[in-house]
């Protein structure tokens, strides 16, 4: 599957994504992202996800909702994710893996072992019911607890920014490993190079052009890397979003990528690249069978 995701990302392979349908932008005022639980990207005002009105995935439990992880097929239960820089500058990256567990949470009883095993860790909330990962809030709308997962590191340079030259992160980013599905992922973190500039959440970013010293050189805002909340112009969040599992894979907006698929993350060589319109990180998204979902729009 990732062979086929390393063509779609290439130079002779890459793929416009056609008109993704109207967004409703949900403003940039208000710091808060919901978590996902239940309602999925529903929870946004005035912002539907997926464009499916009925299920068509059969959960697990023989239902026609799926609510819980639990409800979905065993295979469906995580995401593969590829990063890869093909950048002439080391890159730092940073995310966060979100979910809700708990009574009424996303994360079944069953499942959570897993999700603690993979490196998800209960995080504590604030009084508003929620959590801060650098400057986004994200307020848990069902369920008692949120689990986060952050992965950082960096990559090495690509020499002479060639395709054929890209480096790969290191597990779990290295498109080898199943991760828990989660329901937001966040870019960035309250590290001062990943969290946001002033009050504006769009330039919090999940990577960092550096020298081989960690010096940055240039960030990549989420205004930046491609089909975030920003990006799509869908709200101001520097996340990615899960699809509702009960729609089909195909009506995933712009921002959300589907259970059980896989995800190549690559981060081009434009770290001298100011022109704000042009994106510095790019994603093709394919479901659980091999179906493009998203494809690179650099």
């Amino acid at each position: 599957m990732f062979a086929r995701m390393r063509s779609l990302a290439g130079s002779a392979g890459i793929i416009w994504v056609a008109a993704i349908g109207v967004i409703v932008a949900i403003g940039c005022t208000g710091h808060t992202s919901p978590l996902l639980q239940l309602q999925f990207a529903n929870a946004l005002s005035g912002f539907a996800a997926g464009g499916g009105s009925q299920p068509t995935t059969t959960p697990g439990n023989g239902g026609n909702t799926i609510d819980q992880s639990c409800d979905l097929d065993p295979a469906k239960r995580g995401i593969r994710m590829l990063l890869q820089n093909q950048a002439q500058q080391t890159v730092r990256y940073s995310l966060t893996f979100v979910a809700s567990a708990g009574p009424g949470g996303f994360v079944c009883a069953e499942d959570e072992p897993a999700y603690i095993s993979a490196g998800y860790r209960e995080t504590a909330l604030d009084v508003g019911n929620g959590v801060t990962i650098g400057c986004d809030i994200v307020r848990l709308l069902g369920g008692t607890r949120i689990l986060t997962f952050r992965v950082a590191n960096s990559m090495a340079l690509a020499v002479g920014g060639l395709e054929a030259n890209v480096t790969t992160a290191q597990t779990p980013l290295n498109g080898n490993v199943f991760i828990p599905l989660p329901e937001l992922i966040v870019l960035g973190d309250s590290e001062p190079i990943f969290t946001c500039t002033g009050n504006n959440l769009c330039t919090q970013r999940g990577f960092v052009y550096t020298d081989i010293a960690g010096t940055p050189i240039a960030f990549v805002n989420a205004s930046r890397t491609q089909d975030t909340v920003c990006n799509a112009n869908a709200g101001s969040a520097p996340e990615w979003r899960l699809a509702n599992p009960n729609n089909d894979d195909e009506d995933a907006n712009a921002f959300q990528y589907v259970a059980g698929g896989s995800i190549l993350v690559r981060v081009l060589d434009r770290a001298s690249n100011a022109n704000p319109t042009i994106n510095q990180v790019i994603w093709s998204v394919l479901n659980i069978d091999g179906d493009v979902i998203h494809a690179t729009r650099p």
